[in-house]
């Protein structure tokens, strides 16, 4: 008894280590927080620690945890919407540190994708929040996680076709936002016809 999880343990530890990136970029894809997606990540793998005799071997893992994920998402929001936040305004105040004490900030890295995420990211993730849940989710799981139409069926439990036209309307859907957010900066420019 004691062998078998063992063996468990280590298939849940090689599973965890493969996915990690995956499950942690979904979920600060999702929550547009990173504190919010480490928090998100971790909990999606405890439950899945605990759900793992479920799981079968040789059964897609990904499609698995991500599922977990998207569940535990969805859990976490419906939470928060239940309870406001509250911040006492002396609290804010005491917390602030004067100019002097704070850290210059990080040097960026040059490769082309962290210039895009590092000057365009935040406004991609607000338009990615835009859209409605059932767009977003399967938007980012192919566009920016890289996930096939298949592995998204079986993430989000629908049909494929249902996948196919979210991703599209998805995608139409951001296209709008983004060529209007681009218009609203002055990065696009008026055509003479």
């Amino acid at each position: 008894m004691a062998g078998s999880r063992d063996r468990d343990a280590l298939l849940f530890e090689d599973l965890m280590s493969r996915n990690l990136d995956l499950v942690h970029h979904v979920a600060r894809a999702w929550s547009g927080v990173p504190e919010e997606a480490d928090e998100l990540t971790q909990v999606a793998f405890i439950k899945a620690w605990r759900s793992f005799g479920a799981f079968r071997a040789g059964t897609n893992f990904k499609a698995w945890i991500l599922r977990i994920l998207r569940n535990t998402f969805i859990d976490q929001e419906r939470a928060k919407n239940r309870k406001p936040a509250t911040v006492s305004l002396d609290r804010l105040e005491s917390d602030r540190e004067p100019a002097e004490t704070i850290p210059p900030p990080r040097a960026i890295d040059l490769s082309t994708r962290e210039i895009f995420y590092d000057v365009f990211g935040d406004e991609v993730a607000r338009l990615l929040k835009a859209l409605p849940t059932e767009h977003q989710i399967p938007v980012i799981l192919c566009d920016v996680e890289g996930l096939s139409y298949q592995e998204i069926a079986e993430v989000l439990g629908v049909p494929l076709g249902t996948v196919r036209s979210r991703i599209h309307r998805g995608r139409a859907r951001l296209s709008e936002l983004m060529r209007d957010y681009a218009d609203k900066v002055g990065y696009l420019r008026d055509r003479e016809p």
